[in-house]
């Protein structure tokens, strides 16, 4: 929202007024103006008033429209289970920025994102780390994760794994529009290691960095 505020237009002149002097035509009438009479401005402290009142009540109502925006496009969950330990333990919650209000942000590697299951005919949602993006070729051997030729850092992992991805030894490639994600405790997650990508379209949004932990 924005408050333009614009200048008063200044007054009008006083009509003025005219003489003709003796012998001369109407062609050489010389007319005397009368002088200007223009409205006093506004003294500076009462235009500077009127913008702080504007101020004040224009605040406000940003901070609520600032609000309820975020109100709409965030949802609570509390975690399940202990897949994402030690980032996110069970009975903690966290807020989910919904994917269609993230106005083209695009996913990074390491982002924590919420999605419905693609092996789940339940609707059942997960959250993970996204480890691989579209186009990436993704390896794990023992544990250690390799994308694009590169060993990951992990420096989130407490619980290691000791297995391998894909079982023949060989990178494979993330297809477009989908994801290759893995959970932080690693021996315990149901994630793309046993063989399945999320989909774009099974994004429900990424994970605030905020947590509330429930206290034990």
């Amino acid at each position: 929202m924005s408050v333009q505020l614009r200048a008063g237009a200044p007054g009008r002149a006083a009509a003025g007024f005219g003489i003709v002097l003796p012998g001369m035509t109407c062609a050489d009438d010389l007319r005397m103006i009368a002088p200007s009479v223009a409205e006093a401005p506004a003294a500076p402290h009462r235009a500077s008033r009127r913008r702080l009142v504007v101020l004040v009540l224009a605040v406000p109502v940003l901070l609520l429209c600032l609000a309820v925006g975020i109100l709409q496009q965030g949802r609570y969950f509390r975690v399940e289970g202990a897949a994402m330990e030690p980032t996110l333990k069970n009975g903690d919650t966290v807020v989910v920025w919904k994917a269609d209000g993230l106005m083209g942000h695009a996913l990074r590697r390491g982002e924590l994102i919420a999605f419905r299951a693609p092996t789940r005919p339940d609707d059942v949602m997960f959250i993970k780390r996204v480890i691989g993006l579209p186009g990436d070729s993704v390896l794990i051997k023992q544990g250690q994760v390799i994308v694009n030729s590169e060993p990951l850092d992990e420096p989130y992992i407490q619980f290691a794994a000791t297995y391998s991805y894909p079982f023949n030894g060989q990178p494979l490639e993330v297809p477009a529009a989908n994801y290759f994600v893995l959970g932080d405790n690693r021996p315990t997650s149901a994630d793309s290691h046993l063989g399945w990508f999320v989909p774009k379209e099974n994004l429900i949004g990424t994970v605030a960095p905020s947590v509330t932990r429930r206290q034990q």
